[in-house]
């Protein structure tokens, strides 16, 4: 029998592996940008170019040997947990509204025209609604 699992499309990328292997990073952020059709913010192309080729290789296979989360577990998880993507990471948009409405107790929240890699920058807007989410479940 299949049990219906919530497994996020954040870390499927068809290239990484030759890319990786071909021409490292800087590879890697080429064939990303040419496949996502815009290059890869400063944050994020930063990040990956900080990491080991090898070591991003293992993560990105982990990644999509991985299952994923049972839809009738992320329905149990009773805490208050709140959820952020910026509006120009439609993969995590997508993977976060829905993780939201599997939880009983999760918010989303969009973060109008940021990436992946700006989701915390500038901070102080996503402050306020951590700040906010945090209020309101003391109350």
């Amino acid at each position: 029998m299949n049990t219906p699992t919530f497994n996020p499309q954040g870390c499927h990328y068809s290239c990484t592996s030759t890319a990786l292997d071909r021409g490292g990073v800087p590879e890697f952020l080429r064939q990303w940008s040419s496949a996502a059709g815009r290059e890869v913010d400063p944050q994020g192309a930063a990040a990956f170019l900080a990491n080991d080729p090898a070591a991003l290789r293992a993560y990105f296979r982990r990644c999509e040997d991985e299952p994923g989360i049972p839809e009738a577990d992320l329905r149990k998880i009773d805490l208050p947990t709140l959820l952020l993507a910026g509006t120009e990471d439609p993969p995590r948009q997508r993977d976060s509204e829905r993780t939201a409405r599997l939880m009983p107790k999760a918010k989303f929240h969009a973060l109008p025209g940021r990436t992946h890699g700006q989701t915390l920058i500038p901070a102080n807007p996503v402050l306020n609604m951590v700040n906010s989410f945090i209020g309101s479940t003391r109350e």
